[in-house]
């Protein structure tokens, strides 16, 4: 789970001034339900909650869970909380149709403190609200249930406000005025109270942590400790268990606030129950078995009749059931299973409305490794343990189930059932039932102490599995058992054993021994300990393979047969592993050929599939001692040996027991085994880089545990990990000694063991060095250094800097004391840019800088000579322009000389390009002569860009239409959005935490200029619009004329903007509007060419979105800072022709209107100059005129250059570029051939 943290506050004061909150009333409704409530709006909250109770209430779906750390005001360290994530509708009491829909967090109170409605004094009333509706009323008692934080807080908030007083202002919802601020005086009594949310960002790490448990597994021993949450169910369990009339009375561990809201199931219960009738009448047999086992449970008490006194009230559930028959099975051939899990659709099932409850067993293979330890075992069985627990009487209503005594006529004699015992079907069953057992054995720690030990142990669900080293502390321990259980009416039985004199041991003293074998056909007593067959006379463990014999001979040669067959191998200790090894390979050989579930396997695959399943019939003949054969008693020393050893094909471990007796005999034991078939998918380079650090962790662990001297090397031949590279048959596997004992010399004295040549490393050392000889040399001359990267092997202009820095980096760090450590620095990529320009420019101009350097000048047949260049003090070549007494920067007013034909210049126009959104030809000019000055730059930059493989997949071009006459509204001399057009693009998806959301673009576009103006909103609806226009007006002046198309949104955006040019000129917004309207004007339905001065900008601001992004997912903040930056280099883009001259003026654009002249974001390099000059009024007024001539300027050449270019640019281009429009003719032909 992602793990979120949040910080809660709650604040209580008491003043004698009252303070009022956001606070409103609505209807909170779901489908048919709905209650009245309180909502406060907060924006210190970033996430919106809603308290459980209305929830419950309401019974609202749940979405999904999210997992928070929840911070309580004071405290330093956090709770970790999972919340319920709920859908609510939220609607206005006056208009059903204004409602808001949102996601909050269920919580158990938004404050604990009452926060009080508005009441405020009647003069203010009559004098700033009148006419206004409130949105909280006085007489409104109830407390706040939703608290609306800053995710949904502007679709709750219009954004209008009032002021009333200094201190107060009223702020409209859609719910009425919201007041806020301190309205007067309050009694004493009274008090204030205020509820802070903060959500900041996930932590991650939990991810690290369950990724290494996982990796972990079968190393590092299980983590036992038990979270907040279990504490909290083992707690309430022990404070409500009960013990009366010789049994345990316990609770259903509820979550919180389900029981109540607990849906009855009726319907799916009574229409399942039908079917199982129908199936009882064409089966008399099963419903013979059927009754007897519901009879049985009526006899016992174990379920009774429904009493009529039940009240209606209480929570109730109906559990659907059915029959399971084992075959196989002398005794207990069907069982009943109740579905707990049962539910309608948006409702919740019982299982899901209980706690799972923590797990209290030990652990499985832990218990059958102990199980091998004594010489004498003996296992045991509870009788029914579950239904020997008795359930509290409030929960009893939530088992009921139908039955009848007819089936043939079943609806007139259909009775209700209920369960008084825990019953197995319900998720916290396992639970209950060893936490009851744990309480009890409690009490017995003092009175058995070495029972209690292993009961509270070696008792797996209804299972106790024990051993001793002598008959009598077997008995005795059986006996005490025994006692214990009985005294909570959990009889035991099928007590099975190895010892022949226990056995007569329990025999005369009435013990239940299991004396029937459990299967059909068996020869000899088969006895299940956690799954694996016992043979208690020759105490061995063996493998029943019956079943899986009859199921194969039942089955199909596909994927899915082959699969269920490895399914049904139950072999946890790995004594099997070198046969099972074998269908592994076969697995993962058909999993690479990419057969479908149900296709036939190739004839490679069936073949040594049919021989392994030839030799499942000899595995019943392969037996494992349970018994490991040693002693506390006689044994002087004990080892584990894991021997291991990996191939292409798998890599796997096994391991053994070495027991040194006192009498000098050493004998083995084979202990466990695991395999894993070899990964076929090739990893990843982050994937190889996680696996390095868990490899390096795992080596760590490695060298804590054991040590140096305990690691060797085992011979091939006689490696019995070796076995399982290859498998081997039944056969091979039944008499192969290595395998069951290990490699002979493990038997002998260690002097007998293989020796290796140990490498004498030093521990605080452990990197492998090569060996260098010294070579000894007088003298080294280094004629040719040659060059220090070869610059054709880079594609990427920032690579080049990078790789280039870090050579740097490396040599400056051989060379001082003083290391550099890190990311690299902006100097070391500006020093690495510096070094490439000087080798650029000695490659293409070496005479040119050898003539500066000796005679100051260049020769006057070289062809930069009109340039001016010259050397600075970096010995970089610049070229002199006519703009040395402004005020730009050196790059600017002298920028660098790069050749046409090299790779750097190829390497930065295509950064330059990138990096503004894949622009084009003029542009990525414009950005290049911000500091170089490239000869012929224009042929260069086009022919870098023609080679972008993304531009070209973007570039292609459809048929044109002969270009119109412009509109007059294009033509006149206007200020910067005067008049604009609009447009919506989109959606375009974004993420929001684990939601994938849509959003869209709106662009304004100004006629005149140009100049666009972009905003992102979440919706295409008519209040999402009006909330960016208002922002687009605010920031760019307000517009008389907007053209758009003629959508539904926007003909509704119409209307509302004619109400709020009214609305917004008889208020305070006189400034904003003053006396002026917004004309709206509609182009032609489906005629979009008649917008195309806006339409054209769509395509500007798509390009290098669709380009940057790809398939990226961004964030809401992310994707508009993207929108504002596109916003920018769209309005840089020239409007005029941009000429070869390096003296020439620069081009128009659109930021020369929007910016008053400026066309950069960062302020003058002597900006304070500036400022220092301007000292006096004559000085600001003169400043003043200037900029007004610019403007002026700036007109004069948009009326001269740009309309006039408009002129000739776009009339009748099509011929020139051998380009047609369609004809008539071509959609004749579209129609005829297109198909039918």
């Amino acid at each position: 789970d992602s793990v979120a943290s949040v910080s809660s506050c709650q604040t209580e004061t008491k003043s004698q001034q009252r303070v009022l909150l956001q606070t409103a009333s609505a209807i909170a409704r779901y489908e048919m339900q709905s209650r009245n409530c309180r909502l406060l709006a907060d924006t210190a909250a970033q996430r919106s909650f809603v308290e459980k109770e209305l929830s419950r209430l309401l019974k609202l779906p749940i979405i999904r869970k999210e997992k928070l750390s929840v911070y309580s005001f004071g405290d330093k360290s956090p709770v970790e909380k999972t919340f319920n994530v709920v859908k609510i509708r939220l609607e206005s009491k006056d208009d059903p149709n204004s409602y808001l829909e949102i996601e909050a967090l269920e919580t158990e109170k938004i404050s604990a403190a009452h926060i009080l409605p508005p009441n405020i004094d009647i003069s203010i009333y009559n004098k700033h609200l009148k006419g206004l509706k409130l949105a909280d009323t006085i007489n409104n008692d109830t407390d706040v249930s939703v608290l609306i934080g800053a995710d949904n807080y502007y679709d709750v908030m219009t954004g209008r406000i009032k002021r009333i007083n200094r201190k107060l202002v009223a702020a409209e919802s859609l719910y009425g005025w919201c007041l806020i601020g301190v309205s007067g005086s309050l009694n004493k009594n009274s008090s204030d109270s205020s509820v802070m949310k903060v959500v900041v960002e996930e932590d991650i790490s939990k991810q690290l942590e369950t990724f290494w448990q996982l990796e972990n597994l079968g190393i590092e021993p299980a983590n036992d400790r038990l979270n907040c949450n279990d504490n909290k169910i083992l707690q309430e369990f022990e404070e409500s268990i009960q013990f009366r009339d010789n049994r345990y009375v316990v609770k259903l561990p509820w979550k919180d606030n389900l029981k109540e809201s607990l849906d009855n199931n009726y319907e799916i219960a009574y229409e399942r129950f039908s079917k199982l009738c129908c199936k009882f009448q064409n089966d008399h047999s099963l419903y013979s078995q059927y009754k007897d086992v519901v009879d049985s449970y009526i006899e016992q008490n174990i379920v009774e009749r429904v009493p009529n006194s039940n009240v209606e009230d209480c929570a109730e559930f109906y559990l659907p059931h059915r029959a399971v028959i084992r075959h196989d099975k002398v005794s207990s051939k069907l069982r009943i299973v109740f579905d707990a899990s049962s539910h309608k659709s948006g409702k919740f099932s019982l299982n899901y409305s209980l706690h799972i409850g923590p797990n209290l067993y030990p652990d499985l293979f832990e218990l059958l490794l102990s199980f091998r330890k004594h010489p004498i075992a003996f296992t045991a069985d509870i009788k029914q343990a579950f239904l020997n627990v008795e359930l509290d009487e409030s929960d009893k209503n939530v088992t009921k189930f139908f039955w009848t005594d007819n089936p043939e006529c079943f609806t007139e004699s259909i009775e209700v059932l209920r369960f008084n015992r825990v019953l197995y079907g319900i998720n916290s069953s396992p639970f209950l039932l060893s936490a009851t057992i744990k309480h009890h054995l409690k009490k017995y720690v003092s009175l058995y102490p070495q029972t209690h030990e292993l009961l509270n142990n070696f008792v797996f669900v209804d299972d106790i599995l024990g051993g001793h080293n002598s008959v009598i502390a077997a008995y005795t321990t059986s006996v005490e058992c025994i006692h214990i259980f009985n005294e909570t009416s959990m009889p035991l039985h099928k007590w099975a054993t190895n010892s022949a004199e226990l056995s007569e041991l329990w025999g005369k003293n009435g013990f239940p021994i299991d004396t029937s074998p459990n299967s059909i056909g068996q020869k000899r007593m088969n006895y299940k300990v956690l799954g694996i067959s016992w043979d208690t006379d020759r105490d061995v463990f063996y493998f029943d393979v019956e079943n899986l014999l009859c199921f194969i001979s039942k089955g199909t040669n596909t994927k899915r047969f082959l699969l269920q067959v490895a399914g049904r191998i139950f072999d946890p200790l790995g004594f099997i592993t070198p046969y099972i090894i074998r269908l592994k390979i076969l697995i993962q050989n058909v999993w690479e050929m990419g057969l479908l579930w149900d296709q036939e396997m190739p004839q490679i695959i069936r073949k040594p599939f049919k021989e392994w399943c030839k030799e499942l019939e000899e595995l019943n003949s392969v037996t494992i001692p349970r018994f490991y054969h040693f002693t506390d008693l006689d044994v002087i020393d004990i080892q584990l040996h894991p021997f291991s050893d990996a191939s292409k094909k798998a890599y796997r471990t096994v391991v053994y027991f070495r027991v040194v007796r006192s009498d000098g005999t050493i004998t083995t034991s084979f202990v466990t085994s695991k395999s894993r078939v070899s990964p076929l998918k090739t990893l990843s380079l982050p994937r190889l880089e996680l696996m390095g650090a868990l490899l390096s962790a795992r080596v760590e662990e490695i060298h804590r545990l054991t040590e140096p001297p305990k690691w060797n090397h085992c011979p091939g031949r006689e490696n019995p990990a070796d076995i399982l590279s290859r498998g081997i048959s039944v056969k091979e596997l039944k008499d192969s000694e290595l395998w069951w004992h290990g490699p002979p010399w493990l038997r002998k004295n260690e002097q007998f063991w293989p020796k290796i040549e140990k490498l004498n490393v030093n521990n605080q050392d452990l990197e492998l060095k090569s060996k260098f000889r010294d070579i000894s040399q007088n003298e080294v001359i280094l004629e040719n250094r040659g060059k220090l990267l070869n610059i054709d092997k880079f594609s990427s202009y920032l690579k080049l800097l990078r790789v280039t820095a870090f050579v740097f980096r490396f040599i400056y760090n051989t060379r001082n004391t003083s290391k550099k450590r890190g990311p690299l620095e902006i100097d070391e990529l500006k020093i690495s840019e510096e070094f490439w320009v000087r080798e650029t420019q000695k490659e293409a101009y070496g005479s040119k800088i050898a003539d500066l350097e000796k005679i100051q000048k260049v020769s006057n047949c070289s062809k930069i000579l009109s340039l001016v260049p010259y050397l600075d003090d970096k010995n970089i070549l610049r070229i002199k322009g006519r703009l040395e007494k402004s005020e730009f920067p050196i790059d600017k007013k002298k920028p660098i000389l790069l050749p046409k034909n090299s790779k750097f210049s190829e390497l930065l126009i295509f950064y330059e390009h990138i990096k503004n959104f894949h622009c084009g030809v003029t542009t990525t000019l414009v950005m290049i002569r911000k500091r170089f000055w490239i000869p012929k730059g224009r042929q260069l930059v086009k022919k870098v860009i023609n080679k972008c493989l993304i531009c070209k997949k973007y570039s292609l071009k459809l048929a044109e239409q002969v270009t119109a006459q412009f509109p007059k509204d294009r033509l006149l001399e206007n200020p910067p959005f005067e008049i604009s057009g609009l447009d919506f693009a989109g959606p375009i998806l974004y993420r929001c935490d684990k939601e994938v959301r849509k959003a869209y673009f709106t662009i304004f576009t100004c006629a005149a200029t140009r100049g666009i103006h972009l905003e992102l909103v979440s919706s295409m609806s008519t209040r999402h619009f009006l909330l960016a226009f208002r922002r687009f007006i605010s920031r760019r002046g307000g517009c008389s004329v907007v053209y758009s198309d003629n959508a539904k949104s926007f003909k509704a955006a119409s209307k509302d903007l004619m109400y709020f040019s009214k609305i917004l000129k008889d208020s305070e917004f006189k400034d904003f509007i003053s006396s002026r309207g917004i004309t709206w004007k509609f182009i032609v339905e489906r005629a979009p060419w008649w917008g195309g001065f806006y339409e054209r900008r769509v395509k500007s601001m798509k390009d290098p979105l669709r380009k940057i992004l790809g398939r990226a997912l961004l964030t809401f903040e992310e994707l508009s800072t993207i929108l504002v930056e596109i916003e920018y280099i769209v309005n840089s883009r020239p409007l005029t022709y941009v000429t070869d001259g390096f003296s020439e003026p620069n081009p128009l654009t659109p930021l020369d209107f929007l910016q008053y002249g400026r066309k950069d974001h960062d302020f003058p390099l002597h900006f304070a100059e500036l400022v220092n000059k301007a000292s006096s009024r004559e000085s600001l007024i003169k400043r003043k005129k200037y900029q007004t001539t610019l403007l002026k300027h700036f007109w004069i050449k948009w009326k001269e250059q740009y309309l006039l270019d408009l002129k000739t640019v776009h009339h009748f281009k099509l011929a020139e570029r051998a380009r047609r429009c369609p004809w008539n003719q071509d959609f004749k032909n579209m129609k005829k051939n297109r198909p039918q």
